[in-house]
């Protein structure tokens, strides 16, 4: 271990992985080295459950990770390990795992990497020089790859360090093909359980905030944080960013306001000021690397919120990012019938990492706060997946099933 890079002695033929490591559950330091050696960037919500039923000893999360990943390879006495079969063990191991990752497990001489199936962590990689991978396409920028490739969370890569040759795994995703054949009220009743569920897992004992624009996304895991038992202005705090001109709040700023005021919230209103605008765009740019002006605005957004929850020494924090993916919200769905919904919906899912969860993560990450996000749990996305599309949009409403809970 060392502070810095200059610091380690390595040669020069030596592989290196580390981990500058945001932690809300016993910091361990990484990598954290079994028979094999981990990094890993997750957040398993039952990763207790699991430590019990496998009576494993486990600190946190990356922890029983690599003990389960060593654990299942030592099950299966197999020298020297075969990649596709140590591939199908660590998927067996993610399964029962609830939450979001990105890690790479190095043994002997192969090193995989993986991210989770929707994409909500981030990793990239480039095959220049070796074999690099980083959370950040950034830091591989830095380090002088220059072609770099954001993984795709459905594909699994295994490097074998001594033949310099890459194997990738196509991972099974969601399938689409079966529509839920429930009624319209046991359907409501499961999405509202799923839902109340995927954001209590996901609830900290220690205060949070929820980025809050006053629409029906974020206020919705508003309440369920109130049901859940949490306590606004003591539990959580809602943070709103508006750009004021001549002094009039612009429309996400009314919303949040009407709502905050209707349902008891606590907000923290960022009112943002024209001239502090460019340096906001200038650092939001940087993070997210990307000039597409809708990512930026919405980009500029969450910088401006997570400043001030950091202020508030908040570490963790909720969006509602992936409802109106998976859900038909946005306008562009109202001219689609029937099939051709479902399709959109899906599609947009599985781009969603590319959209949003990297502009999303980078620009928390970079105020040490952790994005949770209910709407993309896995459970969660599969009911919505499987829903009818009318249960979605119907006769120019959308979300339509999420208003109706």
């Amino acid at each position: 271990y060392a502070s810095n890079v200059l610091k380690l002695e390595v040669k020069d033929d030596i592989g290196i992985i580390g981990q500058n490591l945001h932690s809300l559950v016993n910091n361990i330091k990484q990598p954290i080295v079994g028979k094999g050696k981990l990094v890993s960037n997750c957040e398993f919500y039952n990763w207790k459950t699991i430590s019990l039923k496998y009576n494993i000893n486990a600190k946190n999360d990356s922890d029983l990770l690599v003990k389960l990943i060593d654990y299942k390879i030592n099950a299966n006495n197999e020298t020297p390990i075969e990649p596709y079969k140590a591939y199908c063990l660590i998927e067996s191991i993610l399964s029962e795992l609830r939450g979001v990752y990105s890690f790479a497990y190095w043994i002997e001489d192969l090193v995989f990497v993986f991210r989770d199936i929707i994409g909500v962590r981030p990793l990239w990689y480039s095959l220049d020089s070796g074999f690099g991978f980083a959370s950040e396409k950034k830091v591989l920028k830095n380090n002088f790859f220059p072609t770099i490739n954001e993984l795709d969370p459905r594909i699994v890569i295994c490097y074998n360090i001594n033949k310099n040759i890459i194997q990738s795994f196509k991972r099974p995703f969601i399938s689409t093909s079966q529509q839920s054949c429930k009624s319209y009220r046991e359907l409501e009743l499961e999405f509202k359980n799923t839902l109340e569920n995927a954001v209590s897992i996901r609830l900290p004992s220690e205060p949070f905030g929820i980025l809050y624009s006053g629409g029906l996304d974020s206020t919705v895991l508003a309440v369920m944080a109130i049901n859940a038992g949490k306590v606004p202005g003591k539990d959580f705090f809602c943070y709103t960013t508006g750009l004021f001109l001549n002094d009039k709040a612009p429309q996400d700023v009314e919303f949040a306001l009407k709502a905050v005021k209707d349902l008891g919230l606590k907000l923290r209103l960022i009112d943002v000021k024209l001239q502090e605008l460019e340096e906001m765009l200038i650092d939001t740019v940087y993070l997210i690397e990307d000039t597409h002006i809708p990512k930026i605005g919405v980009g500029v957004t969450i910088y401006s919120s997570c400043m001030k929850a950091k202020e508030d020494n908040i570490r963790v924090i909720f969006a509602g990012t992936g409802a109106d993916e998976l859900l038909a919200g946005y306008d562009r769905y109202k001219s689609l019938y029937g099939d051709d919904i479902q399709d959109l919906c899906y599609k947009d899912v599985l781009n969603i990492y590319q959209e949003n969860c990297y502009r999303d993560d980078v620009v928390t990450m970079n105020n040490g706060i952790e994005l949770r996000l209910p709407y993309l749990d896995t459970e969660f996305v599969k009911l919505c997946l499987s829903l009818p599309h009318e249960y979605k949009l119907y006769k120019g409403t959308n979300k339509l099933i999420l208003r109706n809970i």
